[in-house]
């Protein structure tokens, strides 16, 4: 796992569902080895589809990264985060940007290229 914050912050993922608002943006990847392709399918699967999108909404699909990967947003009056996950191989990988509500930074987009520079080094 691979973690910045600002000068002098302390890393930790926001927790959204407190009352507190975020006060500075993070970015945060990571990856991980599932030991066989059918598990690595299962777990994104469970990750992109089963558990953090909306209900009965898909997330969108980014080309160009790993095998399959996808974007997932999260927003609410405590902060927001954009996270792409992929999945090449037996490998899982993640890049997520988080922060303020009101932080204009933080964008499909700029979570999208760090991953694809994130899958690019690995």
């Amino acid at each position: 796992m691979v973690a910045f914050a600002p000068p002098g912050k302390q890393f930790g993922r926001f927790n959204f569902n407190a009352n507190a608002q975020a006060s500075y943006g993070e970015i945060a990847s990571f990856a991980s080895t599932c030991g066989n392709l059918a598990n690595t399918k299962h777990v994104f699967d469970q990750i992109t589809l089963g558990s953090l999108p909306v209900p009965g909404r898909s997330p969108p699909t980014v080309r160009g990264i790993g095998d399959l990967a996808r974007i997932v947003s999260f927003g609410n009056k405590a902060g927001r985060i954009e996270v792409v996950y992929w999945r090449s191989g037996e490998n899982l990988g993640e890049v997520a940007v988080e922060g303020p509500p009101n932080d204009t930074r933080i964008t499909p987009a700029v979570a999208e290229e760090l991953a694809k520079k994130a899958v690019g080094s690995s």
